[in-house]
């Protein structure tokens, strides 16, 4: 035989033997083909987790579907190869994640991670739906590799790509673009495993939707939504919540898109002609003049009364005055929750010279003349009383040491990230646990890790904003080196937590784990203390009782009595402050675009 063509049938024998071995799904939508990732545990029989990337589950949203809701893809090419990753949604990388990465506005894809093991049950493996966060103007669900996750806790990990920024939410107010188009991407996403995921071998009555900072605040959001029941039962979210005082659901989205079609030559007398429009310019130029204009235009989710019908800020005070379909759904679903000890230093470069933070020795004089008028004003978009101002500078002074600028620096980052993000996830679990038969748990992430997930002053002695990302997926980069075993220890602990809730409902079972995870409660206000070591004393009571006694009873009260609108601090009211000058060194629309910003860690 001549050695030429012996060796091409070889090579071509080896190259279908090879490709006879990747994990073929006989799905509705056609034959999918994935592959193999081996992820090497130890102690863990199991090793394989079989991975199906992009998959498109959205017609591509580009020409006339721009700007609109997604169209379900109902089929595939056979055999569809789902071996790489999709392009990611348009965007302005703000944070130093994977930049080469494709961009395109054909992005509706999602990536499905399988673990080679048995269910836990007979009807399939339970399924977590990663949403990621990015202030929804940045984020991918390539940039997550969720292998780790599903071989050890054997359940399936699917993640998910959505519209970004001027793509996932311009809108005009009125039926030409109502917005949420991301949030809309979302939902259709949700629907899709729904129907599919039991093909990949998953129990679509098992489903538990789970983000991280605005993938949070996208999960709370999708569990008031009365549209999805059925498509999951549970929801987890890391740091962040639909209350959050940054939010601004009910801004003047028209007056945006106005703005940017002035910048793009789209200006005309017509919405429909400016529609038309702005669906025929290029991604980049949109990139462009979206930079352009970054301190003058906001993209997040809007109340469009379609998919956002209630005004999530204010729905616990309404819910107090009339049933609400929104919170009978949000009751029905089982939820974890909870926030980093620091989540404050995210904001800390949008109130001061970022150069400066990390040398900082803030006086009380700077405290109340400068950095808390700054605070305020980035929360809530206006200054308030001097009566008000005062109050809450007494509640954020160390008075056993209030002259101490170790003491005042911790002080402001508590008050940031207790008013963005600890009291409004309380808020939001007192308003489920009431006449809710449905599961509730809380957490607070305290411990400061080896590896930092954004840009952190070294006197942070906790952990800051994402910081917990790491331990959920499991990095390797966590639990190396002398003195860090404690974070493969808690990797595990929380990882064996979180995927016994996607199974169960209760972090505590089926697999067994220490301490045991106290279910919360209004009256007793349990919750679990995630630390570097854990023991019974790690749950605790009274999570944030007198910080939300402050910022949900206190402040808005005399607000109300100091402004007499009505308004109790939403943010919209018109007294200032009589601080003089106060600098402010990130706008509300640049803040948003860093709500959640991670370097690429897996």
């Amino acid at each position: 035989m001549d050695h030429l063509y012996f060796y091409t049938v070889l090579f071509f024998t080896a190259v279908l033997f090879a490709n006879s071995q990747d994990p073929r799904i006989s799905s509705k939508l056609g034959e999918i083909v994935g592959k193999i990732k081996s992820v090497p545990i130890e102690g863990l029989p199991y090793q394989n987790v079989h991975e199906y990337l992009g998959i498109p589950f959205a017609k591509p949203p580009v020409g006339e579907l721009r700007f609109r809701k997604p169209e379900p893809m109902t089929s595939l090419p056979s055999p569809f190869y789902a071996q790489s990753h999709g392009a990611i949604c348009p965007q302005i990388t703000m944070t130093p994640v994977d930049v080469e990465a494709e961009q395109s506005e054909d992005c509706l894809f999602l990536n499905v991670y399988v673990p080679d093991r048995p269910a836990d049950k007979p009807t399939g493996h339970a399924v977590m739906v990663w949403i990621y966060g990015g202030g929804f103007v940045e984020g991918a669900s390539n940039f997550y590799d969720c292998s780790t996750l599903s071989i050890a806790g054997n359940i399936i990990v699917v993640t998910i790509n959505y519209r970004l920024n001027v793509f996932g939410f311009l809108n005009t107010g009125d039926e030409n673009a109502r917005g949420n188009f991301g949030l809309w991407d979302q939902h259709s996403a949700l629907q899709w495993v729904h129907d599919n995921i039991g093909d990949f071998g998953g129990d679509n009555q098992r489903v538990t939707i789970a983000g991280e900072s605005a993938g949070a605040m996208s999960v709370m959001t999708q569990a008031i939504t009365p549209g999805n029941r059925g498509l999951f039962q549970r929801a987890i979210a890391q740091s962040g919540s639909m209350s959050m005082p940054v939010l601004d659901f009910e801004r003047d989205g028209l007056k945006d898109t106005i703005t940017l079609a002035g910048s793009l030559g789209c200006e005309t007398d017509s919405m429909v002609d400016l529609m038309r429009c702005l669906r025929e310019k290029s991604v980049d130029e949109y990139l462009t003049a979206v930079y352009s204009l970054l301190s003058n235009v906001s993209y997040s989710p809007v109340l469009d009364n379609d998919f956002i019908k209630v005004n999530p800020r204010y729905i616990a005070k309404m819910s107090e005055i009339r049933s609400l379909d929104e919170i009978e759904f949000f009751r029905s679903v089982d939820i974890l929750s909870g926030f980093n000890a620091f989540e404050g230093a995210l904001f800390l470069p949008f109130i001061m010279d970022p150069t400066k933070i990390e040398n900082m020795q803030p006086t009380r004089q700077e405290m109340k003349r400068q950095y808390l008028p700054a605070a305020m004003n980035m929360l809530y978009r206006t200054g308030f009383a001097d009566e008000i101002m005062n109050l809450v500078e007494a509640h954020y002074t160390n008075w056993s040491n209030p002259d101490d600028f170790h003491s005042i620096r911790l002080q402001i980052t508590k008050l940031l990230g207790d008013a963005s993000f600890g009291v409004p996830a309380v808020e939001m679990a007192r308003l489920h646990k009431i006449s809710s038969a449905s599961r509730n748990f809380m957490y607070h992430f305290a411990p400061k890790p080896s590896v930092r997930l954004l840009p952190t002053p070294t006197w942070i002695p906790g952990s800051n904003h994402a910081d917990e990302i790491g331990f959920i997926f499991g990095s390797p980069n966590l639990g190396v080196g002398d003195g860090n075993a404690w974070e493969t220890d808690l990797i595990i602990k929380m990882i064996t937590y979180w995927t016994n809730f996607i199974k169960s409902g209760d972090p505590n079972s089926p697999e067994s784990v220490t301490p045991s995870w106290p279910e919360y409660s209004i009256d007793n206000g349990d919750y679990l203390v995630l630390d570097k070591s854990m023991s019974d004393e790690s749950a605790k009571q009274h999570f944030y009782a007198e910080e939300a006694n402050f910022w949900l009873e206190i402040f808005p009260d005399l607000v109300e009595a100091v402004q007499g609108d009505g308004k109790g601090g939403c943010g919209d009211g018109t007294f200032t402050s009589s601080a003089p000058n106060v600098p402010v060194y990130g706008s509300v629309s640049f803040i948003t675009a860093v709500i959640l910003t991670f370097v690429s860690f897996f």
